[in-house]
């Protein structure tokens, strides 16, 4: 009988002759690429008050249960900010489902659309070994990555980032 994954032509006796002849086992990993934007409009009258977090919607999820959003602090994020702070912070949130139960390694690009050029756009965290995270292990994890000092706020409207009082940021996600 030809077993269907021997070349062709090739006739075993039984499968587990088969099994002990290969010696190999073929695994995949499902890659997920993801891409999605953020508008925030009116973003002038966000609090500048350090610490304090807008998040997006959810901007998209994957079959494994997870879904990923955006957190920008206008006025900076860290233990060390007291009352003033010239960053904005921003980061790329992750959290599962009640019903995850499949670790998840993820690796986010964070974009600063400038409107004006787009050239120039600002890109913080690059997909690197050392920037994936595991996360949801238990169905209440949830990981974030990012920058609390991801641009200087000054330079939003100077350098053609917020235009007409908008901002855009767009969260790149690779997830396996």
């Amino acid at each position: 009988q030809v077993q269907p994954w021997f070349k062709p032509g090739l006739r075993c006796e039984s499968s587990r002759q088969v099994a002990m002849a290969t010696g190999a086992a073929v695994s995949r990993v499902v890659l997920y690429e993801r891409t999605a934007r953020w508008n925030i409009e009116n973003a002038q009258c966000l609090s500048l008050k350090p610490n304090t977090m807008y998040e997006s919607d959810t901007l998209f999820d994957i079959p494994e249960g997870h879904r990923f959003s955006l957190q920008v602090f206008m006025g900076g994020h860290g233990a060390e900010l007291e009352n003033t702070s010239t960053q904005v912070g921003l980061f790329a949130h992750c959290t599962g489902y009640e019903s995850c139960l499949q670790p998840l390694m993820w690796r986010p690009q964070l974009v600063c659309i400038n409107q004006a050029d787009a050239t120039k756009n600002r890109m913080v965290l690059s997909s690197r070994e050392q920037d994936a995270k595991e996360l949801c292990r238990q169905s209440n994890q949830w990981s974030t990555i990012g920058s609390p000092d991801f641009i200087e706020r000054a330079k939003l409207a100077t350098d053609g980032f917020m235009v007409n009082g908008t901002l855009v940021f767009e969260l790149r996600v690779k997830a396996w």
